[in-house]
């Protein structure tokens, strides 16, 4: 199954990414990344996290069934969201919104991708590059 996954940082320009957008069989968000889902017009099936950084707005937009909380600092966001997209089949992600802001940030969402390339086909995407891993 392929997913896009979009994390809480800077989005490329839809053009980037919409090819995959179009292909994924199931749209995730690590928690604030569904703020930005929705601020682009996209749809999330779920949002997965500690729920610190999701819009009440959002929350509402998306209801119960759609949100996966799961508090606890041992882990990311993001690396949440990627747990749960293996939970849910996933086989393939594009991962989206993990640069930006903090550069420790930046390492640590990079650091996680590699982690889980391991167990999916996985590629980001960011404002001029694409990679996998």
């Amino acid at each position: 199954m392929k997913a896009l996954i979009i994390a809480n940082g800077n989005l490329p320009a839809r053009e980037l990414y919409k090819t995959y957008l179009h292909q994924a069989e199931l749209i995730l968000c690590a928690d604030g990344g569904a703020n930005l889902a929705f601020a682009a017009s996209i749809n999330p099936d779920f949002v997965v996290g500690d729920l610190d950084s999701i819009e009440d707005v959002n929350k509402r937009k998306l209801g119960e069934n759609r949100i996966i909380h799961r508090p606890g600092q041992n882990a990311t966001d993001l690396e949440k969201t990627l747990q749960f997209a293996l939970e849910k089949g996933v086989t393939s992600a594009v991962v989206i919104g993990i640069t930006g802001g903090r550069t420790d940030h930046q390492v640590g969402n990079l650091n996680i991708l590699q982690k889980f390339a391991a167990k999916m086909e996985m590629h980001t995407i960011d404002k001029s590059d694409e990679r996998g891993f």
